[in-house]
């Protein structure tokens, strides 16, 4: 009975960490938020050189397998650049899996990001996420 309040209907957060900056210079760690056809995502990301990044995500998911979601969607970045305000656009395509009869969920994930301030460049992030949800 307690395993099955983990059913997928019954999740309705996630939280987690994501691993694979390029360089694996970045930790980062997420929180989000299930609808069942959309999801918000919030991401906080440390760099090893004192920046931080904060990311709010929406996303639309299409369930594609038994326990698999697809999700694309957009959002922005606010950022603290060696004391510089950042601002960028963001975009995310992903995939994700619900291990069945465990509150865990594991995703892969692409987010290429458009700064703006304080200079204007492109950048994309291949992630490995992992997730408690409740």
């Amino acid at each position: 009975m307690v395993v099955g309040s983990f059913s997928l209907n019954a999740q309705q957060w996630g939280v987690g960490a994501r691993f694979g900056y390029w360089d694996g210079s970045a930790f980062s760690i997420e929180a989000k938020k299930y609808n069942p056809s959309s999801s918000m995502e919030f991401i906080g990301t440390y760099y090893d050189n004192n920046n931080l990044e904060f990311t709010f995500l929406y996303q639309w998911k299409r369930r594609f397998a038994e326990n698999f979601d697809f999700y694309f969607g957009y959002g922005a970045t606010l950022a603290d650049y060696n004391h510089d305000i950042g601002l960028a656009f963001d975009g995310v395509f992903g995939v994700e899996y619900f291990i069945p009869y465990s509150p865990l969920t594991v995703a892969v994930d692409w987010i290429p990001q458009l700064r703006l301030v304080p200079e204007t460049k492109f950048y994309g992030n291949l992630s490995f996420i992992l997730k408690y949800t409740f």
